[in-house]
C-alpha cells in the first residue's frame, strides 16, 4: 500500500466553497466600512464648522443638498460660507445640513447609503 499525501479533489473543492462563502459575506461589509469611514470624515468636519459658525453668528447654517448627484464637487454658496471643502475621498458624497428643533442634522449620501450626525450626538448613524 502506497502512503499518499495531499488533498483529494473533494477536499479541495470544499475549501474553495468555504472561502467563497466567507468572501461573499466579508467583502460587502468591508466596502461599507470604507464608505462609512469616508463619510465620517466629511461629517465630522461639517459638524466642527457648524459649531464654529454658531458661536460666531448665534445660529446654525442650513445647506441644501450639494452637489447634485453624479456631478463634480464645487462648493455651494452655503458650504462656502460654512468653510467646508471636502478632501478627494469625501467628494463622492452629496452633503446637506438641515436645521432641526434642536440644532442641525448633517447628512452625507453616496448612492443608496446615507450617514448623518447631529449637534446633539457625536455618533455617526446610518439613515
Amino acid at each position: 500500500m502506497i502512503n499518499q499525501k495531499g488533498f483529494t479533489l473533494i477536499e479541495f473543492l470544499l475549501i474553495v466553497v468555504i472561502l467563497g462563502i466567507i468572501a461573499v459575506i466579508a467583502i460587502p461589509r468591508l466596502m461599507m466600512a470604507s464608505i462609512e469611514a469616508e463619510a465620517t470624515k466629511g461629517l465630522r468636519e461639517i459638524a466642527r464648522l457648524e459649531d464654529v459658525y454658531q458661536v460666531k453668528n448665534g445660529v446654525f447654517l442650513a445647506c441644501p443638498a450639494w452637489p447634485p448627484l453624479d456631478s463634480l464637487w464645487t462648493p455651494s454658496e452655503e458650504f462656502k460660507k460654512l468653510g467646508f471643502t471636502p478632501g478627494e475621498k469625501e467628494k463622492k458624497f452629496q452633503y446637506r445640513v438641515e436645521l432641526t428643533d434642536y440644532g442641525y442634522k448633517a447628512v452625507a449620501r453616496h448612492n443608496d447609503n446615507a450617514f448623518y450626525i447631529t449637534n446633539k450626538s457625536d455618533k455617526i448613524e446610518q439613515e
